[in-house]
């Protein structure tokens, strides 16, 4: 820059200098682009892309602070609506989370496709990030556009800790796909066994059935995993379908 750079470069997705800073962590960097060549912390690319969402979604919480109090919009989405919360709540930076919420980040705004930031937590298995923004109100029973709940995504990452907690905070056992797929079915075809024992013993329709005329077991059998299938013709012997249902 002191060689006659522009500042103000930006490449084929519009980032200029300070997303790039940002995105690396270099808050001395950042502070010389805002203060020396006044590039402005709540500038966004055609696809709503800020500084703040590359240093949320690598865990630099220093120059996402700094960018905050410059300036950035905490709650700024890009074109799938996806915030600076989500994308550190996705990527597991349970730090910035925190940080982001103590200045005021909304914990359920939703993406394009309905998602909250806790089923994006959730998706990935960020169980302390998911246990925090439970306790900061986020919706638990949000649904997405297919109907997947974070509970969905819980047991999709293979993680009956936290689907134990969704349960216990009344995420819905029965809530369904637009395919009328259950949690428990997808415990069941994605062989997530420990998933599949959690949501039999908070009793779970066994029985229901998806848009196929399929059950649990069925798609248990489908995937020619002993185990999983075992489990659930076990729980079919203990809870015989009743002749009215």
């Amino acid at each position: 820059l002191t060689e006659g750079a522009s500042a103000e470069v930006k490449d084929d997705e519009q980032w200029n200098c300070l997303m790039w800073a940002a995105l690396a962590g270099q808050l001395e960097i950042c502070e010389m682009l805002v203060k020396e060549y006044q590039l402005s912390p709540e500038y966004a690319t055609e696809k709503g892309e800020t500084a703040l969402m590359k240093s949320s979604a690598n865990g630099y919480w220093d120059v996402c602070d700094y960018l905050i109090n410059e300036g950035a919009k905490v709650n700024q989405h890009d074109q799938e609506y996806q915030t600076a919360l989500m994308w550190a709540a996705a990527e597991g930076h349970l730090e910035v989370v925190k940080g982001l919420v103590m200045h005021e980040a909304k914990v359920d705004i939703v993406t394009k496709q309905g998602k909250n930031a806790l089923m994006l937590a959730a998706q990935y298995g960020r169980d302390e990030i998911c246990h925090y923004l439970i306790e900061k109100g986020s919706k638990v029973d949000q649904q997405d556009q297919d109907g997947q709940t974070a509970l969905f995504a819980a047991v999709l990452a293979g993680h009956p800790d936290l689907c134990d907690l969704l349960v216990a905070r009344k995420c819905p056992l029965e809530a369904h796909t637009k395919r009328g797929e259950t949690a428990l079915m997808w415990a069941a075809m994605h062989q997530q066994l420990e998933c599949a024992k959690l949501l039999i013993d908070k009793d779970c329709d066994i029985h229901k059935q998806d848009e196929n005329g399929q059950t649990a077991l069925d798609h248990a059998e489908g995937t020619l995993n002993s185990h999983v299938v075992e489990l659930f013709r076990e729980a079919q012997k203990r809870n015989p379908k009743r002749e009215e249902e």
